[in-house]
């Protein structure tokens, strides 16, 4: 720290409380996690830290440029995050940055780094990422809700740095999205308004012909009224209720370029305990569509990572993405 002037009042607590509630008049609308930080100004770092997990930004990392995909005999549990199959892959440190390309711009990462394992059966390859969040955020059904997720970024191997930034317009990448609110969906059956507002009545709903209440999206099907649900109506992924996986397949070839791939074969799993997500993604080692990255046993690829905090109301590209794109060694094996 920079020596303080002698004539400088002695900052008190109280002192620096009025001066980061000063500081926060200067910037948009408060998240919660402005509030949090105001609270730990004001005297009560240790009781927030231990209760909120706010001590996640605070690991010393011990980072790693490359991932090894580990080869085992059976097959990859890519709906059990907790299986003991992935303690057969090394865990990977990788130190996550800020980003200046999204606006509200950010310059320093939500938390410094995720932990990586990676293992294979020769037909599907798997990553299991961890990351401390205090905050479980999956429903995103009110406008002001944000959810947490993840990213996984293959590219071609020998790839160059600035592949991390989503690919390149003559050198496609894949992306491996899970979301949040998409496992609650799975685990919990599909959110609606009920979700997010447990007393909404609705005693008349023009767009149904039987005049019943807002009614399930099979009502709006049966009645040929999906025209009034426009991202059904168009098969916007998004807007799918009936979902059999809490990951999206993507591709990407430079930044805003993120597109659903046709061929929808990638599947995973999130389970959010004690403060920590721990999240399976996976897909086949084949290419099921047109630019997509295919994996062979004994090759190396371009690897990347992401994060999104629904606690810092993330969303698109206001995320914390990886440093650098690290290297994936897929491991050979009978």
């Amino acid at each position: 720290m920079a020596d303080q002037d002698d004539d400088r009042p002695e900052e008190t607590p109280e002192v620096a409380a009025e001066a980061a509630a000063g500081d926060d008049d200067l910037r948009s609308t408060p998240t919660r996690r402005k509030f949090l930080v105001g609270t730990t100004v004001a005297g009560s770092a240790a009781i927030v830290g231990a209760a909120f997990g706010l001590s996640r930004c605070d690991r010393e990392p011990s980072p790693t440029d490359h991932v090894t995909s580990t080869r085992v005999d059976g097959p990859v549990p890519a709906d059990d995050p907790t299986s003991s199959v992935w303690k057969k892959g090394k865990e990977a440190r990788i130190l996550l940055d800020g980003q200046n390309i999204a606006v509200p711009m950010r310059a320093e990462p939500v938390l410094r780094s995720v932990d990586v394992r990676s293992v294979h059966d020769g037909k599907t390859i798997g990553f299991l990422v961890e990351w401390e969040d205090p905050e479980r955020d999956d429903l995103t059904v009110a406008c002001d809700g944000f959810r947490d997720a993840c990213g996984v970024l293959l590219a071609p191997g020998g790839s160059a740095a600035n592949m991390r930034m989503m690919g390149a317009k003559d050198s496609p990448v894949t992306l491996l999205h899970w979301k949040a609110d998409w496992q609650r969906d799975l685990d919990d059956g599909f959110q609606g308004l009920e979700a997010a507002f447990p007393n909404t009545a609705v005693d008349y709903y023009p767009p149904l012909a039987a005049g019943t209440a807002v009614g399930s999206v099979d009502e709006y099907r049966a009645q040929k009224a999906t025209m009034w649900l426009p991202g059904l109506h168009v098969a916007n992924p998004i807007a799918v209720a009936e979902k059999t996986t809490a990951v999206e397949k993507l591709t990407a070839q430079g930044y805003g370029s993120a597109t659903t791939l046709p061929t929808q074969d990638a599947a995973g799993r999130g389970v959010w305990e004690n403060g920590t997500w721990k999240v399976a993604l996976a897909k086949p080692m084949t290419a099921s569509d047109d630019g997509e990255i295919a994996l062979t046993p004994g090759q190396d690829y371009g690897l990347a990572v992401a994060v999104w905090s629904g606690l810092d109301r993330d969303s698109g590209g206001h995320k914390s993405p990886s440093k650098l794109l690290l290297s994936l060694h897929v491991e050979a094996g009978s």
